[in-house]
């Protein structure tokens, strides 16, 4: 019952019912995809000082494939969505940063997920 799920994740603020929908309350609830989101925005506006830290900050969220043991197509294809945005917020801060970085960041994304396209024409650097 909403009850229920209000009562598991922390209060009547969790989930917000509204039109006979209920959703999430963004201010109340922490989701990794929703934090990851806003970790490739920060990413692409982020300055030549800033790059870094917002750099490791996409990287310490994404850890792998989205729900990579589900075989739902619903899930696959949110998974190949998710990594997409991935791999090009990661490859267009590869072009604002030296050798050297770009060749950590390559290596740190190899070893979360091996299917980053980033990550082929990185290894070559």
């Amino acid at each position: 019952t909403l009850h229920r799920l209000r009562r598991a994740l922390g209060g009547a603020g969790a989930v917000v019912l509204s039109d006979r929908l209920l959703s999430l309350d963004a201010a109340s609830i922490w989701v990794d995809l929703w934090a990851l989101d806003d970790a490739i925005e920060a990413m692409a506006t982020a300055g030549p000082g800033e790059l870094p830290a917002a750099v490791d900050a996409l990287q310490e969220l994404y850890r792998g494939p989205l729900l990579p043991t589900v075989h739902d197509p619903r899930v696959g294809g949110a998974r190949d969505r998710l990594r997409r945005r991935v791999d090009a917020a990661l490859a267009g801060a590869c072009l604002r940063m030296e050798r050297d970085a770009v060749r950590a960041v390559a290596m740190r994304a190899v070893a979360a997920d091996p299917d980053l396209a980033l990550t082929a024409a990185s290894a070559e650097l």
